[in-house]
């Protein structure tokens, strides 16, 4: 269900930090009555009267029944100088789960209602604490697999991707105004030349935009492992992964369901995924046939696909082009003749391809490098600013409207630029979340964790 204005009139409650055991807990209250709630439940060990703001002050949890429930540290933040923009508190107790509900259930009691997920940082959003690509940052953040994509994370939220959506709005507001100014004054000789010149600018700083990005959405770490039956598919997987993932086998077809194990490859977090050989024009079985539906699949959802084939009789066959494989390598090149390794090296670098094996471990560190360059060649650097769907779609839309505006004014067709300018003011209000749709707001801020 989405959120109504009236909403955020609410005191919210949630636990902030991770379910299960812990040393330590949080307890989050963000809302008018968050200090109101707060002190019934918290008595401080101090003389002191009132909850001085920004101070963690420590004392104990007691309930109805005056009974200390644990020893604890709290602390309230005033808005709108808080994370929420609102007034929010926060009780910092030992993390047994029983220890956090008696404590939630308290504040419930006292008249807070749960949170749902993402509620504190839509809060922080709706009261202009940030914008919504700084939003989308926080869980982006959360789920980092790398120091690089933890890295890309903090830029966003940093307020990187804001600032460079600013400098791009600003050139299309001035573009605007000049459209709007030819326009109204049509005699004027050098307004052409002016708009182009503010166009040039403004996609200069688009394509920098561009390059600074990564893509990132449900399949953003899928590399996926193809070929025919038998080729070392899935000894090349445990060999990368370190550990046994899938079962190897002299016996051809052993791998029928798609297999993962999540790895790090030049610092980026990915995630290995073996399938069944891939068959043509064979008298496939029932459980076959899935396995190569499950197989093929995976291979159009993939962001890079490897085809490994084996040298055979001292020759690698390259991928079918139906394939479209990013990468291609040639396994078992431990079965080569001595005398014919390095001319079968050269044969297989010159058609694109690396000569691996799986089991001496010979080429699979570039294997790994060469998957890691691919990777950045889809979906940007691994230390990039990282972009949801949406934001990409919402990217592309602005950069495509850039581009008709600049033919559009190439043409000299200045009523048309002037459309193209306003659906790329359009696209950054849709990236720093200006009149969005709520239903939208809902299932992005849905995305997040409950606390957060």
């Amino acid at each position: 269900m989405g959120l109504r204005a009236q909403d955020f009139e609410d005191t919210i409650v949630a636990q902030s930090t991770a379910e299960g055991l812990a040393a330590i807990g949080v307890v989050r209250l963000s809302g008018p009555a968050a200090k109101k709630i707060l002190i019934r439940i918290f008595r401080q060990q101090s003389a002191q009267d009132g909850l001085p703001a920004r101070q963690l002050v420590r004392g104990w949890v007691e309930n109805r029944q005056g009974q200390a429930i644990d020893d604890v540290l709290a602390v309230f933040f005033p808005g709108p100088g808080s994370y929420t923009g609102q007034d929010l508190a926060e009780i910092h107790c030992h993390g047994g789960p029983t220890v956090l509900a008696t404590i939630i259930d308290l504040l419930l009691a006292e008249g807070a209602r749960p949170a749902r997920p993402g509620e504190f940082t839509r809060r922080a959003f709706e009261s202009g604490k940030m914008d919504l690509s700084a939003a989308e940052a926080v869980v982006q953040l959360i789920h980092a697999g790398s120091q690089a994509q933890l890295v890309g994370a903090c830029r966003s939220l940093s307020g990187e991707l804001t600032q460079r959506l600013d400098a791009v709005l600003e050139r299309l507001e001035t573009l605007q105004a000049h459209l709007e100014a030819k326009l109204d004054f049509s005699d004027e000789q050098d307004s052409q030349q002016i708009s182009l010149d503010a166009c040039h600018g403004l996609q200069a700083e688009i394509a920098a935009m561009m390059t600074v990005v990564r893509r990132v959405d449900v399949y953003q770490d899928e590399v996926v492992f193809c070929g025919r039956p038998n080729v070392g598919k899935s000894s090349l997987i445990n060999r990368l992964a370190g550990r046994s993932v899938s079962i190897v086998s002299p016996e051809p077809g052993t791998t029928r369901d798609a297999v993962s194990a999540q790895v790090q490859l030049a610092g980026q977090r990915v995630s290995l995924v073996d399938t069944a050989g891939h068959r043509q024009n064979e008298n496939l079985g029932p459980i076959d046939r899935q396995a190569g539906e499950v197989a093929q699949a995976k291979m159009e959802a993939a962001a890079v696909r490897v085809w490994v084939s084996e040298v055979k009789e001292n020759v690698a066959s390259p991928p079918p082009e139906a394939v479209a494989a990013h990468l291609w390598v040639a396994n078992k090149a431990d079965l080569l003749a001595d005398n014919r390794c390095e001319a079968v090296h050269r044969e297989v670098e010159a058609k694109g391809g690396l000569l691996v094996s799986a089991l001496s471990g010979d080429g699979l560190e570039r294997m790994a490098q060469e998957i890691a360059k691919a990777l950045c060649g889809q979906l940007g650097p691994v230390d990039g600013i990282p972009m949801s769907c949406r934001q990409q779609a919402a990217l592309e839309k602005m950069a495509a409207a850039g581009q008709r505006a600049e033919k559009a004014l190439g043409d000299e067709m200045y009523e048309l630029a002037a459309e193209d300018v306003k659906d790329a003011i359009a696209a950054v209000g849709e990236l720093k979340g200006r009149e969005i749709e709520t239903d939208v707001l809902d299932r992005i801020f849905g995305e997040f964790c409950i606390g957060k």
